[in-house]
């Protein structure tokens, strides 16, 4: 076969090229031998592309691992934000029960649980119609049902008539119990509490006083009432995302019962 007239240009440039790149690689190895890459060039190479890569690697895992300490934060957050609303909410509809006598909205209360009758619900009610009579809400901290968790507790109990009047029986028909909010486990409690009572008479301004907790519906002597609740919910380990409220009590008592 004849060879095509342009095939000799085509050859000849086609060996300048590998000329010209033979001449690069020898310049960079700053050597003139035509040798292919040696072994130790070779594991150089490799050793430079495997902490090229660790490198990113790394750089990737910090980034997600950023990424979902954020995300496990403002979780949190919105938890002990939607827990501090719930509590401030059920405080400010407390309200003294028909027919309770001491005549009081605060049942029972320590440093970190206070029990109150509240027209506040938890949003499911319980299994029995509805009347106008307040629930009985329990806030406490649960610290035991898990090895790793801890949790912060409400529970309502739904009123009953009875020849007495009304009555609150903690049993499952009439009782609905979730958890406003989950943390780690520190061993301190996320949930703390202080009742402040005062004597209206000669008005609350001047006759605040911090009562003494434990306390129950007796502790609080009249003429002195219960003035309002203030609370701290949260991580104790993470000192941000920690809310304090102060609530007074029975503040929207007199609207309808909030569902």
């Amino acid at each position: 076969h004849r060879i095509p007239r342009r095939d000799p240009e085509r050859v000849a440039v086609a060996v300048t090229l590998l000329d010209s790149l033979r001449h690069l690689r020898e310049t960079a190895r700053g050597q003139g031998s035509d040798d292919g890459f040696s072994l130790v060039e070779l594991m150089t190479a490799m050793a430079v592309f495997g902490l090229l890569m660790a490198l990113v690697s790394a750089a990737m895992i910090s980034g997600f691992s950023g990424i979902k300490t954020t995300m496990a934060k403002s979780e949190v957050q919105q938890q002990n934000q939607l827990a501090a609303e719930w509590m401030s909410r059920a405080l400010s509809y407390a309200e003294v029960p028909e027919g309770v006598t001491p005549a009081t909205p605060i049942d029972a209360a320590t440093t970190n649980s206070i029990t109150f009758y509240t027209n506040a619900s938890l949003g499911t009610r319980a299994k029995i119609p509805y009347n106008e009579a307040p629930y009985k809400v329990t806030l406490s901290v649960d610290n035991s049902s898990s090895t790793t968790k801890t949790y912060v507790l409400a529970k309502q109990i739904a009123p009953l008539r009875s020849a007495s009047g009304w009555t609150w029986t903690d049993a499952a028909a009439y009782t609905v119990t979730r958890k406003i909010l989950t943390l780690p486990k520190t061993g301190t409690s996320p949930l703390s509490v202080t009742v402040h009572s005062c004597d209206p008479t000669i008005g609350c301004a001047a006759s605040d006083l911090n009562v003494t907790l434990p306390m129950t519906s007796s502790t609080i002597a009249a003429p002195r009432v219960p003035n309002y609740v203030q609370f701290t919910i949260g991580d104790p380990a993470d000192t941000r995302n920690v809310i304090s409220r102060r609530v007074r009590l029975g503040e929207s008592s007199a609207s309808p019962r909030a569902r």
